[in-house]
């Protein structure tokens, strides 16, 4: 599945091409896994791309990586939710809003009722032009 808009086109990578891009998108990926508290390393999201569990959506201007994102349905009791992951890449002013569109329409397609992103407290006023507003907060203590 691929979006296109003028020199930007979006496209959902399948779970046997990652390896093909995954030089593209590591680095990006790589910076937002590296602000999560260590719950992922890298190669676990890889993984979880190659085995179907996440989808690797990769973001090119004229050809040239942007940017890339990284989500996963979420089959809960009452209801299905698409979670943005992983995001990142450069200048997020050029593509975030048509991009989000995009995703907003893939939870539909999937039957979502909602959309949950996680990331570092500088996302927040991103999320917030987009409807996304916080629903709870995460402490934790090492043992």
């Amino acid at each position: 599945m691929s979006y296109e808009r003028g020199p930007f086109v979006l496209a959902i990578v399948p779970a046997s091409a990652v390896d093909v891009v995954w030089d593209d998108v590591a680095d990006a990926i790589g910076r937002a896994v590296s602000v999560a508290g260590g719950t992922h390393a890298l190669e676990d999201v890889r993984e979880e791309l190659i085995q179907g569990k996440s989808q690797l959506w990769v973001m090119r201007f004229h050809g040239t990586f942007m940017a890339a994102a990284v989500t996963r349905v979420i089959v809960y009791p009452r209801m299905r939710v698409l979670s943005i992951d992983w995001i990142g890449g450069s200048e997020m002013d050029q593509w975030l809003d048509w991009g989000y569109s995009r995703l907003k329409e893939f939870a539909v397609l999937n039957q979502c009722k909602c959309i949950d992103g996680y990331g570092r407290p500088g996302w927040i006023r991103a999320a917030k032009k987009f409807g996304l507003r916080p629903v709870s907060v995460t402490y934790r203590a090492e043992v």
